[in-house]
């Protein structure tokens, strides 16, 4: 959390930098002189882009996965697959699974660390998750919402929750269930106010004309959405799921 502080203050100041130079050299150049509170528009102008980030980042600790970049997002936008899986057999066997790496399409694939040839049983009586095989303890617990039936044709999809009432389902162990498009349209508000904001800032705020503000607003929304945020909202979402 102190270097996700740091990161954001340190990010803060060197864009509260570019702006003014930025807005500087363009003011000088169209009119031969900056306009009147500069020194007071760029703090102000940056001030409202730093709380949106806060804005994103706490949506981000709420609902980590969904609140990606939209280059980064999907119909099927959620967070990352869990890493490693500790699970509970129907016979109580505990037994240890980790993801496979591939970039392969389709819900990951899990290896037994013991047994190789072993395949991830979909009915189970628990599940423990970490994110990364390297933390030292499991995040999260999920456990059947039904009472576990071996019997396939006479019980339906088994559903798996943990206490913070996220889904996982027997079909797609190791993935949490999401919203798909509700969230993806939620997404494209956020991104479109994001460059909205910047346009914005080189407009309203530090007082350029609006073909040249526009440019830049646009120019800085997409520079960050695709370098800085998703850095941030990647460091975001690991502290989340701790």
């Amino acid at each position: 959390m102190l270097m996700l502080i740091v990161f954001i203050t340190v990010l803060t100041i060197v864009t509260m930098a570019l702006v003014g130079a930025v807005a500087y050299a363009m003011q000088v150049r169209l009119y031969e002189h900056p306009v009147d509170g500069l020194a007071w528009r760029v703090p102000a102008s940056v001030g409202a882009v730093v709380v949106f980030w806060i804005f994103w980042i706490a949506l981000t600790f709420a609902y980590p996965g969904h609140t990606r970049p939209l280059h980064q997002a999907s119909l099927q936008t959620g967070p990352a697959p869990f890493d490693e899986l500790l699970v509970v057999t129907t016979d109580d066997r505990v037994e240890t699974y980790r993801r496979e790496k591939t970039n392969a399409p389709g819900y990951p694939k899990y290896k037994n660390v013991s047994e190789a040839d072993r395949p991830l049983p979909r009915r189970l009586k628990e599940i423990k998750v970490k994110m990364d095989r390297k933390d030292s303890e499991y995040q999260a617990t999920f456990k059947p919402e039904t009472a576990i039936s071996n019997d396939v044709r006479r019980q339906k999809t088994i559903v798996y929750k943990d206490d913070s009432g996220r889904v996982m389902e027997e079909d797609g162990l190791g993935v949490i269930k999401t919203g798909g498009s509700a969230w993806f349209g939620v997404l494209l508000l956020i991104n479109m106010a994001y460059v909205a904001l910047w346009m914005a800032v080189f407009t309203a705020g530090v007082g350029l004309p609006f073909e040249a503000g526009a440019g830049l607003g646009i120019g800085s929304a997409l520079l960050t959405a695709f370098t800085t945020m998703p850095f941030l909202i990647a460091q975001v979402e690991a502290i989340a799921l701790k």
